[in-house]
């Protein structure tokens, strides 16, 4: 509908196998006057491709309304290099005043994938955006796919920067949402007044690589949009050892917000953050991250500790130090590496050094399977050594006590 025209514009309908729209194709149904703009639809049984190409349906500078909706149903959905899907509320122009009215919704179902890809200089994405003096409620991005991928660039997009709410942004992705470079992104912009749309993610896994995030921020008066993730095995984080790509999830307050950040709500079957990567919601102790983990066993890292307590002292022989001998010493335990056996007890000089060394067994022949089981036989107990003596070669034998001392009998000093 044209400037000043009243009245409904129609719709847009096409049918296909598959629908290509490429270098600068534009499909548009907007309403610059007073009206409602008619809705675009596209219904392919194959593929749907939007390659530097546009399709929008905006309420445009001057023009009061509602605007129409996008629909696409197809088996699957790319964009790229600069493809877009508009639905926009235009602010103030240089003769016209911003649009008024509620935004169309874009509106995607699809079986297979949702790809946006962009490139260094030029989004593709989805966007419903309000523009700063346009006045009414910005549409909602509803996705319903069985994956969607955001690449390099890739955005889907609900700000407001007029008077009015901003839409929301729905995925349902039964296998699996993956951001590589990629933002969902709501905000309230400078200037604005209204609360910002909600973010909404169902799905099997969401994968978020740097730089990567879904965000709903205030930087204009009004309370941020919640962010609500349901998915069903995994949620991972990837960030980089980098301050400036950063990987997160979060809901914000900045300096020149009014109002309170969103909610995080999170449910999923394992969460892992990795380099940096973060949930946050911060609104001066007001934003509040809810994490569940239905399927998590908290008993599941335990175990069982025997109750049968081996007191080490029982292995010892109680006569260790030759009891009675004149030149007898002590022998005093010290528990493993010449720990003591107390924590309030403190640390000496005499370490006793274990060998805890893997020994190397080097065998040879075949082993003797027959070979008979040998009699139990009775433990023997355990006497450490306190002296030893020289034998009649000049080699020296350790013993356990000294009942008759000889000029060749040495004591040693356990204490």
């Amino acid at each position: 509908m044209g400037t000043g025209g009243v009245g409904n514009a129609g719709n847009i309908d096409i049918q296909a196998g598959s629908l290509t729209l490429k270098d600068g194709a534009v499909i548009t149904a907007n309403t610059f006057g007073l009206g409602n703009s008619g809705n675009i639809s596209i219904k392919a049984s194959g593929d749907v491709s939007l390659i530097g190409a546009i399709v929008f349906n905006n309420i445009e500078s001057g023009g009061v309304g509602k605007g129409g909706d996008i629909n696409i149903k197809a088996t699957s959905l790319i964009l790229k290099e600069g493809g877009q899907l508009q639905a926009f509320i235009r602010g103030n122009s240089e003769t016209l005043p911003g649009g008024r009215g509620e935004a169309g919704s874009v509106n995607i179902d699809v079986p297979g994938a949702v790809t946006i890809t962009g490139t260094k200089d030029r989004f593709s994405g989805i966007f419903s955006n309000m523009k700063a003096g346009g006045e009414g409620r910005g549409g909602d991005i509803n996705i319903k796919a069985g994956s969607l991928s955001l690449i390099d660039n890739a955005i889907l997009r609900s700000d407001t920067a007029g008077k009015g709410n901003g839409g929301n942004v729905i995925v349902q992705a039964s296998d699996s949402v993956s951001l590589k470079a990629g933002q969902i992104y709501s905000s309230i912009e400078p200037g604005a007044i209204g609360n910002g749309g909600n973010i909404k993610i169902e799905t099997g896994s969401l994968l978020l690589t740097a730089p990567s995030e879904l965000n709903t921020n205030v930087r204009g008066q009004g309370n941020g949009g919640n962010i609500t993730i349901n998915a069903r095995d995994a949620i991972t984080l990837e960030g980089r050892q980098d301050q400036t790509l950063l990987t997160r999830i979060i809901s914000s307050l900045q300096p020149t917000g009014i109002g309170k950040a969103g909610d995080i709500q999170i449910t999923t079957g394992s969460l892992k953050l990795t380099n940096l990567a973060f949930i946050d919601s911060s609104t001066q102790g007001k934003g509040q991250v809810d994490i569940k983990q239905p399927n998590v066993d908290p008993t599941q890292s335990l175990f069982t500790l025997s109750t049968d307590v081996i007191q080490s002292s029982t292995l010892i022989a109680a006569r260790s130090c030759g009891a009675g001998s004149v030149t007898g010493s002590e022998f005093t335990v010290t528990g493993r590496g010449g720990l003591p056996p107390s924590p309030d007890e403190p640390l000496t000089s005499n370490v006793v050094w274990t060998d805890n060394r893997v020994m190397n067994i080097v065998g040879g022949g075949k082993p003797n399977l027959s070979a008979p089981i040998p009699p139990k036989v009775k433990a023997v107990e355990f006497v450490p050594a306190t002296g030893w003596v020289f034998n009649g070669k000049g080699e020296v034998t350790l013993i356990s006590s000294i009942s008759n001392t000889t000029p060749s009998a040495v004591v040693g000093d356990c204490s």
